[in-house]
């Protein structure tokens, strides 16, 4: 009885505080290639995230990055309403999307062009969708996100790998490994470690990038217990 009512505790979706951040750095082996900083906010079930990309080094020729998901949550899930994406070296390539759930429709402004896409069952952005972990059963093992990138939307396929006893700065933060892939697309395999006590947010990742080397994302500050 004892083991089974913990179990069931854990698998209770914990709503996140009105305000927390979160600041990850960038690097590859013992270089340091930037930071992401993460900002969030709600307002009864509105919310608002906003995640700046700064990278330094060869991640510099990419241009800082802003990816904004503005929306609402019901039902312990993220429903985007605005999404963009702001290049900061090239603007020419900037995104904004609107979601109509009403027409199912996604209207997207790229390049000067208007784009529609359709609007899929469950559809997060591509800013969010890793913050849908703190409201998922914790008893499954496997996981698929339809993820909206900025173009098109992809299905991120995960599953579970392991439990695992991390460091993050400086303390030893309890976690479960997942193993990702984007469906339909090559090298497309990564790594999420997701925290588990409190609030369950990403604290660590390994991710490849069209560069051609991978780039580990790591938790090194925040104001959110985990």
């Amino acid at each position: 009885m004892i083991s089974f009512l913990a179990l069931s505790l854990n698998a209770v979706a914990k709503d996140f505080p009105e305000k927390f951040f979160m600041v990850y750095d960038l690097h590859q082996t013992s270089s340091k290639l930037g930071k992401v900083n993460v900002d969030y906010s709600q307002s009864k079930n509105n919310y608002n995230l906003n995640v700046l990309v700064k990278g330094q080094g060869i991640l510099s020729l990419m241009g800082d990055r802003k990816l904004v998901s503005q929306g609402k949550i019901k039902n312990q899930r993220f429903y985007p309403d605005k999404f963009e994406h702001i290049n900061s070296k090239r603007p020419g390539k900037n995104i904004t999307s609107e979601f109509f759930y009403d027409k199912k429709l996604i209207k997207s402004t790229y390049k000067g062009r208007n784009i529609e896409k359709e609007l899929l069952e469950g559809t997060l952005d591509v800013a969010v969708f890793l913050m849908q972990f703190n409201f998922i059963d914790t008893m499954k093992k496997s996981y698929n996100f339809e993820v909206f990138q900025g173009k098109k939307t992809r299905t991120y396929s995960y599953k579970k790998i392991k439990d695992q006893s991390i460091e993050i700065d400086k303390r030893i933060v309890e976690t479960e490994l997942y193993e990702g892939d984007i469906i339909g697309r090559e090298n497309s395999t990564h790594q999420v470690w997701i925290s588990k006590n409190n609030y369950r947010v990403p604290v660590k990742l390994t991710i490849p990038t069209d560069l051609g080397f991978i780039v580990s994302q790591e938790l090194v500050s925040t104001n959110l217990p985990i």
